[in-house]
């Protein structure tokens, strides 16, 4: 990671890039808006960028892809896909797993709705398989607890139900969605989160057609009679 401190050393004076001639993206001609740029990120960059046109993926650019997500531009997309690269072809994920956990908390400290994150970590779940499952529910359910509505994480727990959730962790859903709706009824998105659910989960979660059916209902009702025009309510009856 970069560091601010009066030791940090330029990348172009690193001995292990001494091999490299950095290289930067060819600029629009006549741009409409001229995009300002962070002079250390831009070397940075030129770096990567040169990494890139080499097809490299060694420990030093795994580290480089690390420095500027850190410290830099966490929602470049080529970086982070650049960095799964070099995961996989560096002993693949389990040789990696909690340099990369460690390094999606941190970005989701910082900002838990970037898209990048999360698309970096499902790949690492559905990689590592159904163990993975019910750490996948409590880091989104971490930033649930920040932002209810936050659309990234509902979407990657229904990913991880998909593809790797088991009927324990279905019916654990829909516990967890009516707790959530009890706090505040007009969670919508805990209300979406339960009709995917009801319509994706094994019978051995939710239980028999008609037992599913009236339970609902009957959860339904008891919401409308606190907020009877609530949409949500309405399309999880239907």
């Amino acid at each position: 990671m970069a560091d601010t401190s009066q030791d940090f050393q330029p990348i172009g004076e690193r001995r292990e890039w001494a091999d490299v001639q950095p290289r930067a993206l060819p600029r629009t001609p006549q741009p409409v808006v001229e995009i300002g740029r962070d002079e250390l990120l831009a070397e940075l960059m030129d770096y990567f960028w040169a990494a890139v046109a080499r097809q490299e993926l060694s420990e030093r650019v795994l580290a480089l892809t690390g420095e500027i997500i850190a410290d830099l531009n966490s929602s470049n997309y080529s970086v982070w896909e650049w960095r799964w690269r070099c995961v996989q072809a560096l002993g693949g994920v389990q040789a990696r797993v909690a340099e990369e956990k460690a390094l999606t908390r941190s970005v989701a400290t910082a900002n838990p709705k970037n898209y990048q994150l999360w698309n970096h970590r499902r790949r690492l779940a559905l990689a590592l398989g159904p163990g993975q499952a019910e750490e996948e529910l409590a880091f989104s359910a971490a930033c649930l607890e920040h932002d209810a509505k936050n659309y990234h994480a509902w979407a990657h727990r229904q990913a991880v139900l998909q593809h790797l959730g088991e009927p324990r962790l279905w019916a654990a859903e829909l516990a967890y969605t009516e707790r959530l709706l009890r706090q505040d009824v007009r969670n919508n998105s805990a209300w979406n989160q339960r009709i995917f659910v009801l319509r994706g989960a094994p019978a051995a979660a939710v239980g028999a057609p008609r037992e599913a059916y009236d339970r609902e209902v009957a959860f339904a009702a008891a919401q409308l009679r606190l907020v009877p025009h609530n949409e949500s309510v309405w399309e999880a009856l239907r």
